[in-house]
């Protein structure tokens, strides 16, 4: 499986960082639950956009649904805020969520081969 890196969305990541300018308080400590709404989930475009970049037809392929993947994305909330600060680049970005996407999706095409396995030995023999 692989997925690719799409272009950077240069006018999301200016979108997200403006919101976050004039909400500093979604940035102090104890504020991070309602900075993963407000502004990781800010509308989940992030997820979104990595979803119909051709990654979601690539994942459907796996087993992998839309709110999976959505819950994948939202474990890297750090390498988010890294990349809306400048601080991680886009690719380390992608990579990060690539890989994670990618073990997730392994697991759930393993599963899927042993269900399918175990049905055909279950299957009553014909004569």
């Amino acid at each position: 499986m692989e997925l690719t890196l799409p272009p950077e969305p240069l006018e999301l990541r200016k979108e997200i960082r403006n919101f976050l300018e004039r909400h500093p308080e979604l940035r102090e400590e104890g504020g991070h639950a309602v900075a993963d709404v407000a502004g990781y989930w800010y509308g989940n475009k992030l997820p979104r956009y990595l979803w119909k970049s051709g990654w979601g037809q690539v994942l459907d392929r796996t087993g992998m649904d839309k709110d999976l993947f959505m819950r994948t994305v939202g474990a890297h909330r750090a390498g988010f805020f890294r990349w809306i600060d400048g601080e991680a680049s886009w690719e380390e970005l992608i990579d990060l969520i690539a890989r994670s996407t990618t073990k997730t999706a392994e697991r759930l095409g393993a599963r899927a081969t042993a269900e399918t396995m175990e049905r055909a030995v279950r299957r009553p023999q014909h004569s």
